[in-house]
């Protein structure tokens, strides 16, 4: 398997996974919170990239920029590699920041429980790992913020999956 074919692997099992799997989560968050039905954010669009680009508001975007191959004596049968990824997602809000960091933190809660829900993402890799994560806010104007989250996951694929 050629090395855009590990990329594309990695990718497409992490976005098929989320978008099957979120939605379940973010309504567990929600539940475990007491909040409303669709207090938390979901994304209206799941988008494959090979890097990073700019999103729009409610799209969830999985890239990756980077592949390493794992040294183990493997041969054509036994390629693996690990690819560094990020799930990346956007929402625009009120002019009320701290809320609209809580639904970040809330939503960035269910993106972890979902994938470690199963590490390899319905059996399609060998193994996705949480690596990091971050979160962002910026006012566009007086009345409107833009947030955002960011999850790394070392995703490792293998020829044969």
């Amino acid at each position: 398997m050629a090395g855009e074919q590990y990329l594309d692997l990695a990718i497409k099992s992490l976005l098929d996974y989320f978008e099957s799997n979120l939605g379940t989560y973010i309504t567990a968050v929600e539940t475990a919170k007491s909040l409303d039905f669709g207090t938390i954010p979901t994304p209206d669009d799941f988008i494959p990239a090979k890097y990073d680009k700019d999103p729009q508001p409610n799209q969830l975007l999985v890239y990756a920029d980077s592949g390493v191959p794992i040294e183990e004596e493997a041969t054509s049968t036994d390629d693996i590699v690990t690819y560094e990824c990020d799930i990346h997602f956007e929402y625009t809000s009120d002019a009320d920041v701290e809320t609209g960091k809580l639904r970040m933190r809330e939503f960035l809660t269910a993106m972890i429980n979902t994938l470690h829900s199963d590490r390899t993402l319905g059996g399609n890799v060998v193994m996705a790992i949480h690596t990091g994560d971050e979160i962002d806010a910026s006012k566009i104007n007086d009345a409107t913020t833009r947030h955002s989250v960011t999850m790394g996951v070392a995703v490792t694929v293998h020829e044969n999956r």
